[in-house]
């Protein structure tokens, strides 16, 4: 087990000795195939994975880096990016591994990070991104051999709390984003990064077991912020999920398979909103000596 500083690419890039299982890599098993799992991971894709960069994920990287680090922003006074300079110069930020913002991307990324840093002092106790380490990457070995990997918005110093900033354009209103947790699968990632801080502390007498935060704040006035975590019983589960992750994972790397749907026909089955209305039965004649 390690406590790693590494840069963002490093780590997206897997730095362990053999194809490491990052909390991604885990839900995409859990949701989606096998399949989906291998195409998206660097170590192990036939396709070489194109980077992904929009505005909006620049905004919400620009945000982070303030409130966490501040290391990897260019800011240049282009008024958009229509022509060719602008473009030109926006590629070649991203592809060193920067955050390219123009000027007025650069003044809202400050004035959202200033506004969360203010609501947070007021949020919860202890205040998140205080006393501790921003980014660390932690790798470890699990019990079923798997090689994994987890790099942490946020460790406090004391290790009672493992905070994740989440910046979102539509809301932080805690009972409706609630939602991205289950849809996402934001649960596996907190159980997947707790059990990481543990297997990188080891046996301890008096073991810590450190809580896990989403800070999630709105990137649109009045940039609002809000704190949500898991009950017991749900990080309880979400702790199977990871252990069945975990087994899938070791089994597609044992085998060399990594199977896709299921090749068997499925019977689809009309759920409740899509019922057809009685009344478009009316003019159907039905042979009432055919049995259903």
């Amino acid at each position: 087990m390690s406590l790693l500083e590494l840069s963002s690419d490093e780590y997206h890039a897997d730095p362990c000795d053999t194809p490491s299982l990052n909390s991604t890599t885990a839900r995409v098993l859990l949701t989606r195939t096998a399949a989906h799992a291998k195409a998206q991971h660097p170590r192990l894709a036939d396709v070489p994975i194109e980077p992904r960069s929009t505005d909006a994920m620049d905004m919400g990287t620009a945000v982070h880096q303030l409130l966490l680090r501040d290391d990897r922003i260019d800011v240049e006074g282009f008024k958009d990016y229509r022509t060719g300079e602008a473009k030109a110069w926006r590629d070649d930020v991203r592809s060193r591994g920067r955050v390219p913002m123009l000027t007025h991307q650069w003044d809202r990324a400050q004035a959202i990070a200033a506004a969360v840093r203010e609501q947070m002092r007021g949020l919860a106790e202890p205040t998140p991104f205080t006393a501790g380490t921003p980014e660390a990457t932690i790798t470890w070995q699990d019990n079923g051999g798997a090689m994994c990997r987890a790099r942490l918005d946020w460790l406090r110093d004391d290790l009672t709390v493992i905070d994740d900033l989440k910046v979102t354009s539509k809301t932080a209103d805690p009972r409706k984003w609630e939602k991205q947790i289950w849809n996402l699968g934001y649960d596996v990632q907190a159980a997947f990064y707790i059990r990481g801080v543990q297997a990188w502390l080891g046996d301890m007498s008096h073991p810590i077991v450190p809580r896990f935060r989403w800070i999630v704040a709105e990137s649109v006035p009045p940039y609002c912020v809000s704190v949500v975590t898991l009950s017991d019983a749900d990080m309880f589960a979400a702790n199977i999920a990871c252990d069945r992750a975990i087994e899938l994972w070791n089994q597609c790397l044992e085998s060399g398979e990594w199977p896709g749907y299921s090749t068997e026909p499925h019977v689809a089955s009309r759920p409740g909103w899509a019922a057809v209305p009685d009344e478009s039965w009316a003019d159907v004649d039905v042979d009432e000596s055919v049995p259903f």
